[in-house]
């Protein structure tokens, strides 16, 4: 009995044995896909054709319904010029509000009264950029004192954004194609693209008090300029 006993674990030690002999060779039976990473970037120049502006005003007064009033009026003839000039009504958005107390001192440093600042911006998209000027001349006179942050950009960027992309994954490719010859390989299959957006319009910032000067001669000058739209790929190919 105990001479079967130890032929059965000696039997059960080799077939595990030739199991794990096994595993072994079908792991280093697996062939692995060799692959090369490339970056690629594309570029494209474009002229804005609309633009993004932020127009404000700012009032004091006594109390903050004094304040208050005073701005609501300025705001509401704002946006009805504006409206009559063209801009949709979906256009405009309403940035900020805030309202503040200002203290004033003596000449002791006490504080001898306060005041109230009422601030209410507005974001206003203009798709016409051959009116922008005329825009911005027409909220001054209509009684905003705060206009900044002008951003051009373009109403269909997927379009651009698209270009951008075409161009990176051609310029991805001519490098793999060389890296792959230069290895005495073939470019295979992509096995997995990462894409990155940079670019955009750059915003044009204006100090109140030189925009109120011009806008006594006329209409605000604005020059668009071009924007540049780059994207970058990274790339990995299969090779063979």
């Amino acid at each position: 009995m105990k001479n079967r006993l130890i032929l059965f674990s000696i039997l059960m030690l080799a077939a595990l044995g030739l199991a794990a002999c096994g595993s072994v060779a079908a792991t280093g039976g697996v062939s692995e896909t060799r692959t090369v990473t490339v970056n690629g970037t594309g570029t494209i120049i474009v002229k804005p054709d609309m633009a993004i502006v932020n127009v404000g005003v700012v009032t004091e007064g006594q109390d903050t319904d004094e304040a208050s009033a005073a701005n609501a009026a300025k705001v509401e003839k704002i946006k009805e010029t504006l409206l009559e000039l063209g801009i949709a009504e979906t256009d405009l958005r309403t940035t900020n509000f805030s309202v503040y107390p200002m203290q004033q001192y003596n000449e002791q440093g006490e504080i001898s009264g306060t005041t109230y600042r009422v601030e209410n911006n507005m974001e206003v998209k203009v798709r016409e950029l051959d009116s922008l000027g005329a825009i911005l001349d027409a909220a001054l006179q209509a009684g905003a004192n705060t206009i900044y942050g002008v951003q051009f950009d373009l109403a269909d960027r997927e379009a651009a954004n698209a270009q951008a992309i075409e161009a990176a994954m051609q310029n991805a490719k001519v490098r793999a194609d060389v890296l792959a010859g230069a290895a005495d390989a073939k470019l295979g299959e992509i096995q997995s693209v990462t894409s990155y957006l940079y670019g955009g319009g750059s915003p044009m910032y204006f100090e109140q008090p030189a925009m109120a000067e011009d806008a006594k001669g006329g209409q605000v000058p604005i020059t668009p300029g071009e924007m540049q739209i780059q994207v970058e790929v990274t790339v990995i190919y299969a090779i063979n």
